[in-house]
């Protein structure tokens, strides 16, 4: 009778080899799957943050080009965000509208004199 009745290959348990072959693919598919699921919301930040950027461009130029003050309101309960332009001042009773009227009409809205 010899020390080892068994042969190694009937000897229970795993060899070191098919520990690391089983590992590695644990972590293949676990960078795989990370990655897939974290690169995603990368995206969807940088694309909004993309659109944010743009609209406040589109503001800047808006109120360039109209010449009235705009607002960019971020409304974070409805999670949206909008552009609001001020009024046109309205004309004088003879209907003119003077710089004198909009600085007048501007004092009385802000309330300053």
């Amino acid at each position: 009778m010899s020390a080892f009745p068994r042969s190694p290959r009937s000897a229970d348990g795993f060899t070191l080899l098919e520990l690391m072959i089983v590992i590695t693919l644990i972590v293949l598919i676990t960078g795989i799957f990370a990655s897939s699921i974290g690169g995603g919301f990368g995206v969807h930040i940088r694309n909004s943050g993309r659109a944010l950027a743009s609209e406040l461009e589109y503001v800047s130029q808006r109120a360039v080009t109209t010449g009235r003050a705009q607002r960019f309101v971020i409304d974070l309960d409805e999670q949206v965000f909008r552009v609001e332009s001020e009024p046109l001042p309205e004309p004088a009773p003879d209907g003119t509208l003077d710089r004198a009227t909009i600085i007048a009409q501007l004092a009385a809205k802000d309330g300053s004199t």
